[in-house]
C-alpha cells in the first residue's frame, strides 16, 4: 500500500503563505477506521479554513499550528497501528492538541475512542475536558463505573502469581519502560529484581522512571537493569524464583519461539514462569480491528485460547514444569478473557 501524502495550504487572501506537506506511512486497513481518511482530514481542514482571520503577525503561525495539531491527532487514528493500551498521559495529550477544534469535530467520538484505544475511563476523562476546559482532569467514578484498565489487571494479575509462588526473586524479561519494574520495587516482598530488554533506549526509560539514580542504595541494590534478548540464554538470570513474559511471546518470530522457550524454560528455569499474551479469539469484540489481524503492528502472532493452552501445555512437559491459566480483564461467554496468562512451575526432580 502507497503512502498517503496529507498538504495543507495555510492562504491569507490569494497568497499562500505557507504549504505544509505531511509525508504519512499509514496501513490503511479495508474496514478499519482508516477507511475515513478522506471524512476525517478534509473536515478537520475545513475547520480549520473557517477559523477566524487573524491579523498579520499572527494569523500565520496559529494557522499553521492548528493545522499541525489537527495532524498529531488524525494520523495515529488513520494508521490504526497504536497498540490497545494507552498510558494515562495520553489523555492530556489528546485534550492539549485537540484544543479549540476536537470538541466541535462531527467524528469526534470515533476520534476520542481510538486514539485511546477503548480505554472507557480515558474516554470519559477526555470527553469531560473536551467540553469542560476548566476541567481538572479528574472524573467522578460514580459517575463513569468502568472496570479498571486492563493493563492494571494484567499486572495485578501476574503480581498476584508472583505471590501464589511466594517468589522474592523475579526476572522480568523483556521490561519494556519499566511498568511492571515500578510495582515490583514498591513491593518489599520481593528482594532480587532484574529488568532485561533488548532496547537500550527501553532500559534508559526504565532508569529514569525508576528515578534509580537518586535512590538510596538500599533500593538499588534490590534491581538490576541488563541489556539481553529473551531469545539467547543469560546466565544472569538463571535460577531466580520466578520470571515474567508480560505482553512479550507475541512479539517474537514464531520461528524464534523455540529458541526461547529453550532460554527461559531449559537454560535460566526459573521456579515459575508468568506469561501473559493477548487472546487472539476476543479481537472479534474491538469495532475497529478488521478480522484476522493482530493488535499490534509489532504482534508477529496472537494465539487463540486452544492455541495459547496448547502451546504452554507443550512448554511445560517438555522442560518439566506444571502449568495452570487464568483469565484477565472482562470476561465475554463466548470469546472469553482479553488477555490470558498461564503459570508454570518448575516440578521437584
Amino acid at each position: 500500500m502507497p503512502d498517503h501524502s496529507v498538504i495543507v495550504e495555510v492562504k491569507t487572501s490569494e497568497l499562500t503563505v505557507a504549504r505544509l506537506q505531511i509525508e504519512t506511512n499509514v496501513s490503511l486497513r479495508p474496514g478499519g477506521t482508516a477507511a475515513n481518511l478522506g471524512d476525517l482530514v478534509f473536515e478537520s481542514v475545513r475547520q480549520i479554513d473557517a477559523g477566524p482571520r487573524l491579523s498579520s503577525g499572527y494569523g500565520i503561525p496559529d494557522r499553521l499550528a492548528d493545522a499541525l495539531h489537527h495532524q498529531y491527532v488524525l494520523l495515529p487514528v488513520l494508521d490504526d497501528a497504536k497498540h490497545y493500551w494507552v498510558s494515562d498521559d495520553e489523555v492530556g495529550k489528546l485534550v492539549r492538541a485537540g484544543e479549540g477544534w476536537l470538541a466541535e469535530h462531527p467524528q469526534r467520538q470515533l476520534i476520542t475512542s481510538q486514539s485511546l484505544r477503548h480505554e472507557k475511563r480515558n474516554i470519559a476523562d477526555a470527553a469531560a475536558r473536551l467540553a469542560s476546559p476548566e476541567a481538572d482532569g479528574t472524573i467522578d467514578d460514580d459517575d463513569v463505573p468502568v472496570a479498571p484498565r486492563l493493563v492494571d489487571r494484567r499486572a495485578d494479575a501476574v503480581m498476584q502469581a508472583l505471590h501464589d509462588v511466594r517468589a522474592h526473586s523475579v526476572a522480568d524479561l523483556g521490561c519494556g519502560e519499566g511498568a511492571l519494574l515500578t510495582r515490583l520495587l514498591a513491593d518489599r516482598t520481593f528482594t532480587e529484581i532484574v529488568g532485561t530488554d533488548v532496547s537500550a533506549r527501553s532500559l534508559a526509560t526504565a532508569e529514569r522512571r525508576l528515578d534509580l539514580r537518586r535512590a538510596p542504595d538500599r533500593v538499588r541494590d534490590r534491581i538490576r537493569l541488563l541489556q539481553s534478548s529473551v531469545t539467547y540464554e543469560d546466565d544472569r538470570i538463571a535460577g531466580m524464583d520466578a520470571a515474567v513474559l508480560m505482553e512479550v511471546i507475541e512479539h517474537i518470530d514464531l520461528e524464534r519461539l523455540a529458541a526461547a522457550e529453550h532460554a527461559v524454560w531449559g537454560s535460566a528455569r526459573p521456579g515459575a514462569v508468568v506469561v501473559t499474551t493477548p487472546n487472539a479469539d476476543y479481537n472479534a469484540l474491538f469495532p475497529t480491528l478488521p478480522a484476522g489481524h493482530v493488535r499490534h503492528a509489532d504482534h508477529r502472532f496472537e494465539f487463540t485460547r486452544a492455541e495459547f493452552e496448547e502451546w504452554a501445555t507443550r512448554v511445560a512437559a517438555t522442560h518439566g514444569y506444571s502449568v495452570t491459566f487464568r483469565r484477565v480483564g472482562e470476561m465475554d461467554p463466548s470469546l472469553g478473557s482479553p488477555t490470558q496468562l498461564a503459570l508454570f512451575v518448575r516440578e521437584a526432580r
